[in-house]
């Protein structure tokens, strides 16, 4: 995030100032007008907001250079200029954390990160929808589908697979995946079609005569509306978080106030502008966004290369800080001047842009009252507000395996040098100093002569090479082992589940054993992130759905609810999606190879058809549907589209009389 830019925009002379007029309103006034720029309650209620705002941020950035530290090995990055790390965290500026130039950074962290970020996703992934649900009482059960249906069509949308990817890759790394929920309208042009009117001609004829006429039937007709209505997560960088820092970061829910930073578009926030969307005070945005003030002395052509051509009436992007804040209204931001009446505590919503102007203030419109935001740590300590990520974790064993690692090379690579005795009057010296791969080296005429009389017997007489032992070898594969060994024990990714051999040959048996065991770790990470965030992310996407939909859509459903009423899509609304619903968590298991789901689920269909008793119906009535139980099996096996291969069979009464109509040919 860029630094706070000191702006008096009440200043003439400043860049994009807009001198504020009209702040004398009543206390009975509405709040976006009491909080017009420049009024006594804009000043109180911004400064309020940005002391919040810092104290949550001087909190989050004590982690901040363990977490640059860690992004940077991640990325592969070596800081030749950082001092030596010392064992309580400082650094001792006498030594370099390097002292080798030419340097790489061992890919341990992110060779790791991305085994186990690979084995969570999978558990995830392998459940269709990914988020599924069942209704809490028998009245709710068709209403779930139809809701978990909806929430696939909105996550579909919404890329489901990638913020997640990124919440749990943010979780690994820093011990901090932030996600941020809320409830978008995409407004827009749009385009309906209305029936032709043509003068004169009544209307159920117009169609006649359009086609006579060779024009099209119907007018289109562009207008302002909602294209789209859905459930929005997006994933928050842990470095633009706002925690409260008296709570652990994963109990959002139990601290006063949570925020984040964000970037957007002056377009994207004018189509949101009062009376279509929450923001107001748009006309006092600067006419240049912070990060471009900052470079403004900079020439024209330095500012294309940083920031692309820039068109004069490109506002460009601006730096918006939202904060959701428990407050007591009737005393917030002072008890002389308060934003509400009420004297009870309630969750209120607040956004302010380039740090000087408030755009957005009115009580949280959810009606589940919760703070939007969803936190996973991979280590969650309760009696802390910070725990460090799994990948984190690994810093000291990655520092020392770089070092060592490089120190290696540096050796290896003076070993590889070669090191000769000689004198430069029997060997030319300038074929020593400046050769190269198959390099020839000349003797000087004296050399050879006394070769050729017989004064000398051998090359080696004039010329000799100094034997050299690799003593670092050894000693290096064994430290390399030791270290990659516990980062392995610390993180359960071991060397089967990344699709490496061994160290040892070991059998099948044993390998599976390893595996399993390293599952059972990850199932555990895998539900703790399904309980303390996704769990309750999801709820909070049911009850925006049944609060907000206005919309009716088609939306395609599955098993039961399709064969009650005959086929895959449904129109929802508000109406059918309104019950009590209930996320149902992860098993937290490792899905198997879909080859042997396969051959399990072959052996069970064998089973159950050789049974008598399974093909009738049990005292509660009910029998083994054996074409479900296939076609689950085919689901397993990895085959998605199954009903496509199903078609309807006429009765034979309906084929014969199509045949003597001469409607169908047997074949």
């Amino acid at each position: 995030m860029m630094p706070p830019l000191e702006l008096d925009l009440l200043d003439a002379e400043a860049p994009g100032a807009i001198v504020p007029a009209g702040l004398d309103v009543g206390p009975d006034a509405p709040l976006h007008e009491r909080l017009r720029f420049g009024s006594p309650m804009h000043g109180e209620l911004l400064d309020v907001l940005k002391k919040r705002r810092d104290y949550s941020k001087d909190a989050m950035e004590s982690r901040h250079e363990q977490w640059n530290e860690t992004r940077e090995n991640m990325r592969l990055f070596v800081d030749l200029e950082r001092g030596a790390k010392l064992g309580d965290f400082t650094r001792d500026p006498q030594y370099d954390e390097m002292p080798f130039k030419r340097s790489i950074a061992v890919p341990l962290q992110y060779a790791i990160m991305h085994v186990i970020l690979t084995q969570i996703m999978s558990i995830f992934a392998s459940r269709e929808p990914m988020f599924p649900l069942k209704g809490r009482g028998p009245e709710d059960y068709f209403s779930a589908q139809i809701m978990e249906a909806l929430l696939y069509y909105d996550q579909m949308n919404n890329k489901s697979f990638s913020w997640l990817y990124s919440h749990i890759q943010d979780a690994l790394t820093y011990g901090c995946g932030v996600s941020f929920d809320s409830w978008e309208r995409d407004q827009g042009m749009i385009t309906e079609y209305q029936p032709l009117q043509i003068p004169g001609i009544p209307p159920q004829m117009t169609m006649q005569v359009a086609s006579m006429l060779g024009i099209p039937p119907v007018v289109p007709i562009e207008k302002w509306g909602v294209r789209r209505e859905y459930s929005h997560v997006a994933p928050i960088s842990p470095f633009n978080y706002y925690p409260d820092p008296n709570v652990p970061l994963h109990d959002v829910q139990s601290g006063i106030s949570a925020g984040h930073m964000f970037t957007i578009g002056y377009p994207h926030l004018k189509s949101k502008e009062m009376p279509r969307g929450p923001y107001f005070n748009l006309e006092f945005l600067p006419t240049h966004s912070r990060r471009d003030r900052i470079h403004e002395d900079k020439t024209e052509t330095q500012m294309e290369l940083q920031h692309g051509y820039r068109d004069p009436g490109d506002r460009g992007a601006f730096e918006l800080e939202h904060m959701q804040w428990l407050i007591i209204p009737s005393e917030f931001p002072t008890p002389h001047n308060p934003i509400g009446t009420s004297t009870n505590p309630e969750k209120w919503w607040f956004t302010w842009a380039e740090d000087v102007v408030i755009v957005r203030a009115h009580k949280a419109p959810v009606e589940h009252r919760k703070f939007t935001y969803a936190v996973s740590e991979t280590d969650s300590d309760f009696h802390e507000t910070f725990s460090p990520g799994l990948i984190e974790n690994l810093d000291g064993i990655q520092r020392a395996f770089n070092t060592h690692f490089n120190g290696y090379i540096e050796s290896l690579q003076r070993f590889l040098n070669h090191q000769f005795v000689y004198h430069p009057r029997f060997i030319e010296q300038a074929d020593l100093e400046y050769g190269g791969p198959g390099e020839h080296i000349r003797m000087t005429d004296e050399a050879v002569e006394l070769l050729l009389t017989g004064q000398a017997s051998s090359i080696e007489q004039f010329f000799h090479q100094v034997p050299v032992t690799d003593v670092i070898g050894p000693s290096f594969s064994n430290v390399a082992q030791f270290l990659h060994s516990w980062a392995q024990q610390a993180t359960a990714a071991n060397a089967p589940m990344s699709g490496m051999p061994t160290q040892t040959r070991r059998t099948a048996t044993e390998i599976g054993t390893i595996v399993a065991k390293a599952s059972d770790r990850i199932s555990i990470l895998t539900r703790l992130i399904d309980t303390i965030s996704i769990q309750p992310l999801v709820m909070r996407l049911i009850a925006n759905r049944q609060q907000f939909t206005e919309m009716e859509d088609y939306v395609r459903i599955t098993g039961d609810l399709a064969r009650r009423i005959g086929f895959e899509q449904i129109v929802y609304s508000k109406d059918n999606i309104t019950g009590q619903f209930d996320y149902i968590p992860t098993s937290g298991i490792v899905p198997e190879d879909p080859a042997r789901q396969a051959m399990v689920w072959a052996n069970l269909i064998g089973m159950g058809s050789q049974n008598p008793m399974l093909m009738q119906p049990g005292p509660d009535g009910r029998m083994l549907d054996f074409r479900e139980l296939f076609n689950e099996a085919a689901r397993r096996s990895g085959i998605r589209n199954i009903d496509q291969f199903y078609f309807t069979v006429q009765p034979q009464e309906q084929i014969q009389q199509g045949a003597q109509a001469g409607n169908m040919v047997p074949m």
